[in-house]
C-alpha cells in the first residue's frame, strides 16, 4: 500500500471534489506517515477521522495518532450509573416529596 492509493480510497469516499493544494498535501504527509513505518490501517483510520472534521493536512499524523491510541468509551465510576435520572434543577415545587423522589 502507498500514499497514491491511500490518497485514491479518501477521495473516493469523499461526496465532493477535493482541491488541489489539499490533495497534494495529504499526499505529502501520507507519504511521510508510511516512510516512517506507520501501518496503512492506522493510516487510513487517521484519513476518515481527519475527514469528519474541516482540519488542515498537516494535521493528519494527530488524526492517526487518535485513531491508533483511541480509548474506550468512559466508564460509570462506582456508585454512578448511567440508568440514574437527568439533572433536575431546583424548582420549590409545592411538594417537596415528590421533587426529592421520596429521598426525605
Amino acid at each position: 500500500m502507498n500514499a497514491g492509493n491511500l490518497l485514491a480510497e479518501y477521495i473516493a469516499s469523499c461526496p465532493a471534489p477535493v482541491p488541489a493544494k489539499v490533495k497534494g498535501h495529504l499526499a505529502k504527509v501520507i507519504k511521510e506517515l508510511l516512510d516512517t513505518g506507520t501501518h496503512p490501517g492506522h493510516v487510513r483510520a487517521g484519513l476518515a477521522l481527519w475527514g469528519e472534521k474541516a482540519l488542515s493536512p498537516s494535521l493528519l499524523p494527530s488524526m492517526v495518532h487518535q485513531a491508533i491510541n483511541a480509548r474506550p468509551a468512559h466508564t460509570a465510576r462506582a456508585g454512578h450509573t448511567a440508568a440514574r435520572s437527568p439533572h433536575q434543577p431546583f424548582t420549590n415545587p409545592a411538594d417537596a416529596r415528590a421533587y426529592y423522589e421520596g429521598d426525605l
